[in-house]
């Protein structure tokens, strides 16, 4: 699990465009919490949020489709 925050606290540092190192260790982070415990699924919940509110925040300034790019 703290690798998986490791690597979402990276993510939202280099906003808008995460690194694919960034990625690839948010995504093994995620693969470990969620293949040793069941709780570790709340993990996605926990990005899945505040991805979510970017996205509506953006969409409402520039348009839905420039958010969704």
């Amino acid at each position: 699990m703290a690798v998986a925050l490791l690597g979402l606290v990276r993510a939202f540092e280099e906003y808008p465009h995460a690194t694919p190192a960034t990625i690839a260790l948010y995504g093994i982070g995620m693969g470990l919490a969620i293949g040793s415990r069941v709780m570790g699924g709340f993990a996605v919940i926990n990005t899945v949020l505040p991805l979510l509110l970017i996205l509506v925040v953006r969409a409402r300034v520039n348009g839905v489709m420039p958010a969704l790019a």
